[in-house]
């Protein structure tokens, strides 16, 4: 086994990892910066979806940050490797390479998340699966075909944008949800509105169902029972969210936070001096409420990894809290999300009430880009003070511009009347 000195380690490869190196490195180029993933590659998640609605796309066509244009960074990436063992003075990989001890000044975690999959019964069965990994989109894009009967369990963003892919694909597709479509970043009427559309596009919705059990015949899938209701399936897809990867944060004792996540404060730190989390492992605090939270976002891993990459070589970044910004164009349903939405305000303990938007022109000396329209669009309020902590918007493509003059409305705690200057009235 070789011994590797380095200044910062870095576990994980996704957006937080990369950003947490590329940082690091930027601000201190005389340090070295080691980065040990798990993956061959490093892409952002949409490469998921777009891998199973084509699967002749190649490596180069998904690939956000290959191996090589990490070395061109100054980063020495150590790809397809497990983690045995993190404690404050070391770490042990082993990959192609072979085992390898690391010495470290700092650590930095971003190890990312884990499919949650509820203890169904059943769950167990061939062909009940998640996808989370690029290896697992190749592997599911390899058993859908005409006709094939799917079921995704779960309607967030992740199983609505599974489920239009393996339909495109001809797969005969079924959604079943416990609540509503895409109601992780919709409230109702958008939300509502949502399953309109994504009946319309020929993929089957089941709302306000739970899936019961997980049917079987000869130790493979033959179906699910929904609120009583059976649905033939040959595969199962389940998509009903992440929970943080942190063993390794665990094991060496770190604190842990919301849902499991590792907890960090405003330099992204966490509860042992020298170690750092971000990305999906790790939670975050939010600007509309100062309170801590789990969200695992890309955007938000990579701000996060940013600032513990600059931290982890001595810096002083720091940051008051993240605002939630999702943006979408899934089959041509365009959708925007910015602040806070119900089912998060509601987590928060933060009284609310939606209000329904009207386009409007605004005065005549507004730019063209805050003259055009999004489509249907909602607004979150705080009950009892009109401020403005959600933004919601279906139809149109939301300019970038214009997301990024609601979400500065959200920061500076605007009220919800301030929007008419965006082209929007409160009805």
């Amino acid at each position: 086994m070789r011994l590797e000195s380095v200044d910062v380690l870095v576990v994980g490869g996704g957006p937080a990892g990369v950003a947490a190196a590329v940082s690091a490195k930027g601000r201190s180029p005389d340090a070295r910066v080691a980065l040990v993933s798990s993956e061959p590659t490093h892409y952002m998640r949409p490469a998921v979806t777009a891998l199973i609605e084509d699967p002749s796309l190649g490596e180069d066509q998904i690939t956000s940050f290959d191996p090589v244009k990490l070395l061109e960074f100054g980063v020495e990436p150590f790809t397809r490797a497990k983690v045995l063992e993190v404690d404050s003075d070391g770490a042990r990989a082993r990959g192609p390479w072979g085992e390898v001890a690391f010495e470290f000044s700092s650590l930095v975690l971003a190890t990312g998340g884990k499919p949650f999959v509820p203890p169904v019964e059943g769950a167990g069965l061939d062909g009940v699966t998640s996808v989370r990994t690029i290896r697992e989109a190749r592997r599911l894009a390899s058993k859908i075909s005409p006709g094939i009967r799917l079921v995704v369990v779960g309607a967030g963003l992740a199983g609505v944008k599974l489920a239009l892919a393996s339909h495109s694909r001809g797969a005969d597709v079924t959604i079943v949800e416990m609540k509503n479509v895409l109601w992780t970043v919709l409230d109702p009427p958008l939300s509502d509105l949502a399953g309109q559309i994504v009946r319309g596009a020929g993929v089957k919705v089941i709302e306000g169902r739970a899936v019961e059990r997980i049917l079987g015949e000869n130790g493979r899938v033959s179906g699910v029972e929904a609120g009583g209701a059976r649905v033939e399936a040959d595969l199962v897809i389940f998509a009903t969210g992440v929970r943080p990867n942190s063993r390794l944060a665990e094991e060496m004792g770190l604190e842990l936070g919301v849902r499991g996540a590792v907890r960090t404060d405003e330099r992204m730190a966490t509860s042992r001096e020298g170690v750092w989390a971000a990305g999906d492992c790790a939670e975050t605090i939010d600007l509309v409420t100062g309170k801590r939270t789990y969200r695992p976002i890309g955007s938000l891993a990579y701000l996060g990894g940013r600032i513990a990459g600059v931290n982890s070589v001595g810096g002083r970044a720091r940051y008051a809290g993240f605002i939630r910004r999702q943006a979408e164009d899934v089959k041509g349903i365009h959708l925007a999300s910015l602040g806070l939405t119900g089912a998060e305000a509601s987590a928060l303990g933060v009284p609310h009430e939606p209000v329904e938007l009207k386009p409007s022109r605004g005065p005549p000396s507004l730019p063209w880009w805050l003259h055009r329209s999004a489509g249907r669009a909602l607004a979150l309020v705080e009950k009892g003070t009109d401020r403005l902590i959600g933004f919601q918007a279906l139809g149109l493509p939301l300019s970038r511009r214009k997301s990024y003059a609601i979400v500065r409305l959200i920061a500076t705690r605007a009220s919800v009347s301030e929007l008419e200057l965006l082209g929007y009235s409160p009805s």
